[in-house]
C-alpha cells in the first residue's frame, strides 16, 4: 500500500524552499491560490544551479483533470519540458564523465554544489510571541526544559524613582548656554569667573547660595554647572555637586528673582551583609558579588595596621557589614563598614574580625577594634607579614639545627610561603637593597630613635626600591624567598638598636591601644548585634588549591649578620 507522499521542496523558492509541493502538482509547480490569475504570478526560477537555468512556466489554471493537447499524437509541452530536461542531465552526465578523466576531486566538488541545490533546506519555525527564553541548542535533549539566561540578581536592589528638574535639561534651548566644571579646590567666585559668569551674577548668585551652605573649602572633585543667556551673561540657573547625594541648585522663576535650595534626592541609608572570596583582584572580587570597587577604601580603612588590603592573597574570605546610601532609588556610595571579619588563607592563622567603635558622643576613641577592644597603634612597629607566625625566635644561644653547636639567632624566622609580601614594619628610609651573601636578598630600613630593621631571604625586591628612598608603614619591600644559607622559604626578620642586634619582637609589634573599661562596656553592646550578623552569613568555601599543606619552616643555615653600614 502506498502511504501519503512527503512534502518535497519547491526548487523555485529562492528562499531555501519556503514553500512545498503538494503530491497532486505534476509539474512541481505550486497551485494557484484562489481567485489568482495567471498573468498576476511571476515565472518562478531555479535557485543555485551551477550549469543548467531552468525556467518553469506557471500551470494552467482550472481543475485538475489529465487532457491530451494533440489527439494526432503530437508531443505536449509538459513532455517536452521533461524531453529537455532528461537532455540536459545527459549533456551534464558526459560532461562529468570528461572531468572524472581528468580531476577527481574537482568533479566531486562540482557535483556536491549540483546536487546541494536541490536540497530542502527546512524553515525554523518562529518563536511563539510568548517564549521569553531561547530555543534550546541542537544537542539537547527534545524534553530538556529550556534556562533562562540572564545576570545574576544584583545584591543591591535597584528601583529608581523620578528626580527633580536638573540644570541640564536646558541644554537644548539655543537661548541658553550651559558652563561645566570641575572644582579642583578653587574658591567658587574663580570658578564662577572662569566660566564666564558676569561678575555681578556671581554675587548675585552667592548671595543666594551661601545661607544654605559654606562653599569656601570645595573638594576637588565637586562639580557645577552654569546656565547663563549667552549675550548678557545673566545667570538662569545654576547646580553644584558635592556627592551623589547632595546637589544644590538656583534657579529663576518667571519673574526673574534667584533662587536655592538643595535638591531632595529621596536618600536613604541601608545595610547588606555579604561574604566574599578575595581573587587576584579585589575590585573584580567585589564586582562579581555586586559591590561598587569604591567599597575598598573602607575595607582599606578597616584594616589598617593589621592587613595590607592591595596585597590580600588570592583565596582570603571576607564577611562584612555595610552601611550604604541610595539616591532616587539607585545606590549612590558606601558610606561605613560597620564590621568586617577576615579570614586569611594560612588555615593556622587566627581569624580575625573588626568592628568600627566611633566612641561615646564621637570621642577620640573612634577607630576599628577587634573583639577584645585592641586597635593597633598608629605609627607602631607592625609585623611584616601579617598575621604571620614566628617559627624560629631570637636567641643569642640557639643550638644550629644541622651543626649541632651553639650560634646565635640574630632576629625571627616567620612562616610564609614562597612569594608571600613582605612589608615595612615601620616608616622609615632605606638603608641598603641588594645580595648581601648569607642573608641573600637583603633589605635595611633606618628608622627614628636609632632602630634599623632587616628583612632577608627576599626572592625579589619591590619595584623601584632604592636605597635613600622613604618608606611608609605596611610598604611592600620585597618577597618570602630562600636566597643566601636558608633551608627553605622563610622571612627573617632582625631589628638593631644604634648598631646592636635587638630582639624583634621587643618592638612591641602590633603594639595596640585598648579601649578603657567604660568604653568597653559601650562597645561590647555595639558589637553584640554585628556578631550575629556576621554568624548569619554563610562563609563561602575556601578555594581549591589542592591538598592543605602548611608552610614550610625554614631556618637560616648559619648565623645571619647584616653587612656592617
Amino acid at each position: 500500500m502506498v502511504g501519503p507522499s512527503p512534502d518535497v521542496a519547491y526548487p523555485g523558492d529562492v528562499e531555501g524552499s519556503a514553500r512545498v509541493e503538494p503530491p497532486g502538482s505534476a509539474d512541481g509547480a505550486p497551485p494557484l491560490e484562489k481567485g489568482e490569475a495567471v498573468e498576476q504570478r511571476p515565472r518562478e526560477r531555479l535557485a543555485s544551479i551551477p550549469i543548467l537555468d531552468v525556467m518553469l512556466d506557471s500551470p494552467t489554471p482550472g481543475p485538475a483533470r489529465h487532457t491530451d493537447s494533440d489527439p494526432h499524437g503530437a508531443t505536449s509541452p509538459g513532455r517536452k519540458a521533461a524531453m529537455g530536461l532528461g537532455v540536459g542531465l545527459t549533456l551534464m552526465a558526459v560532461i562529468f564523465a570528461g572531468l572524472i578523466a581528468t580531476e577527481a576531486g574537482r568533479t566531486q566538488r562540482v557535483a556536491r554544489a549540483f546536487w546541494k541545490a536541490f536540497e530542502p533546506t527546512p524553515r525554523a519555525a518562529p518563536l511563539p510571541a510568548t517564549m521569553a527564553s531561547p530555543p534550546v541548542a541542537a544537542h539537547a535533549p527534545a524534553n530538556a526544559p529550556a534556562t533562562a539566561v540572564g545576570p545574576p540578581a544584583p545584591l543591591i536592589p535597584q528601583v529608581p524613582i523620578a528626580g527633580p528638574w536638573r540644570v541640564s535639561q536646558l541644554a537644548t534651548s539655543p537661548e541658553i548656554k550651559l558652563v561645566e566644571g570641575t572644582m579642583d579646590r578653587r574658591p567658587l567666585v574663580d570658578a564662577l569667573r572662569d566660566a564666564g559668569l558676569a561678575p555681578n551674577q556671581i554675587y548675585r548668585l552667592l548671595g543666594v547660595l551661601t545661607p544654605i551652605r559654606k562653599f569656601d573649602r570645595p573638594r576637588r572633585k565637586d562639580t557645577f554647572v552654569v546656565a547663563m543667556d549667552p549675550s548678557s551673561r545673566r545667570l538662569r540657573a545654576f547646580e553644584y555637586q558635592a556627592g551623589p547625594t547632595e546637589i544644590y541648585q538656583a534657579r529663576e522663576n518667571a519673574e526673574g528673582i534667584l533662587s536655592a535650595e538643595r535638591l531632595d534626592l529621596h536618600v536613604e541609608k541601608k545595610r547588606l551583609a555579604t561574604a566574599v572570596v578575595v581573587g587576584n583582584d579585589l575590585a573584580a572580587s567585589l564586582q562579581a558579588v555586586g559591590l561598587d570597587p569604591s567599597l575598598i577604601d573602607l575595607l582599606d580603612d578597616a584594616l589598617e595596621g593589621r592587613a595590607q588590603i592591595s596585597h590580600l592573597n588570592a583565596g582570603t574570605r571576607l564577611r562584612l557589614v555595610a552601611d550604604y546610601e541610595t539616591a532616587l532609588g539607585v545606590f549612590a556610595r558606601f558610606i561605613d563598614v560597620p564590621a568586617v571579619e577576615y579570614v586569611p588563607t594560612d588555615p593556622d592563622a587566627p581569624t580575625l574580625r573588626v568592628y568600627h567603635y566611633r566612641g561615646r558622643n564621637h570621642t577620640k576613641d573612634e577607630g576599628y577594634f577587634d573583639a577584645k577592644g585592641h586597635q593597633p597603634y598608629k605609627g607602631g612597629f607592625r609585623r611584616p607579614i601579617p598575621f604571620g607566625r614566628v617559627s624560629s625566635g631570637f636567641n643569642m644561644h640557639r643550638m644550629h639545627p644541622i651543626l649541632r653547636v651553639v650560634m646565635p639567632h640574630n632576629g625571627v624566622d616567620f612562616v610564609a610561603d614562597a612569594g608571600t609580601p613582605v612589608f615595612a614594619a615601620c616608616h622609615g628610609s632605606i638603608e641598603s637593597v641588594g645580595d648581601s651573601g648569607p642573608s641573600g636578598n637583603l633589605v635595611t630600613i633606618r628608622h627614628a630613635d636609632g632602630i634599623t630593621t632587616g628583612y632577608a631571604h627576599l626572592s625579589r625586591f619591590a619595584p623601584r626600591l632604592a636605597a635613600g628612598h622613604s618608606v611608609e608603614t605596611r610598604q611592600l619591600v620585597g618577597y618570602v624567598g630562600s636566597t643566601g644559607r636558608s633551608t627553605g622559604p622563610h622571612l627573617h626578620f632582625s631589628a638593631k638598636r644604634n648598631g646592636v642586634f635587638i630582639d624583634p619582637l621587643s618592638l612591641k609589634l602590633d603594639g595596640d591601644r585598648v579601649l578603657g573599661r567604660v568604653e568597653r562596656v559601650v562597645f561590647d553592646e555595639e558589637r553584640g548585634p554585628l556578631d550575629k550578623i556576621l554568624d548569619a552569613i554563610p562563609l563561602p568555601a575556601a578555594p581549591a588549591t589542592g591538598a592543605p599543606h602548611a608552610a614550610t619552616e625554614g631556618e637560616d643555615f648559619e648565623p645571619v649578620d647584616e653587612p656592617a653600614h
